[in-house]
């Protein structure tokens, strides 16, 4: 895969009006049969193709107003699955002006992700080494605090979940 010709792990800077970007595959498979090829966009299918041959190949235009990053998603199987991931390309990422990559749904996910490990080290994981704890406390701890901050930097709506601590109730 390519985007504008640069390859995965690449970085493509357009202007901040936004623009449209050139993807070009292919796929070459000696056994699995592709069955449909998807173009992600920041975790999202944004197109799919259909694909029955060993080997297939296509162009694709995509319309870009924020940054994001872009990758290709193969699904097939030996198995005859045809909904099994077969292969999945590293992303290239479109900076969109000075716009940062940032999806909200999947920081808030991490956000509590770290809430439930706080939660966690706070309540049933061994406290076999107090310093041990408290550093591993205090890194999940800055973790929260810098994606908390980060989505008020970017005015990224959310709820705020006080972080947890044995002495104290969560509400629900």
């Amino acid at each position: 895969m390519t985007v504008e010709g640069r390859r995965p792990g690449s970085k493509i800077a357009i202007p901040p009006s936004g623009g449209t970007v050139s993807i070009d595959w292919r796929i070459e498979s000696v056994s699995v049969r592709p069955t449909r090829v998807e173009l992600i966009r920041n975790g999202t299918v944004v197109d799919e193709v259909r694909c029955g041959d060993l080997s297939c190949n296509d162009h694709l235009e995509l319309g870009v107003t924020e940054s994001c990053w872009v990758a290709i998603r193969v699904r097939g199987s030996v198995a005859g699955r045809e909904a099994d991931i077969a292969a999945h390309t590293s992303a290239v990422y479109v900076d969109v002006g000075d716009k940062p990559v940032f999806a909200t749904a999947d920081a808030v996910s991490v956000l509590a992700q770290i809430e439930g490990s706080i939660a966690y080290v706070d309540t049933i994981a061994p406290k076999t080494d107090e310093a041990r704890h408290s550093r591993l406390r205090a890194v999940l701890e800055l973790a929260h605090h810098r994606l908390h901050h980060r989505l008020h930097e970017l005015g990224a709506s959310h709820e705020h979940v006080p972080i947890h601590s044995a002495h104290v109730e969560r509400e629900h």
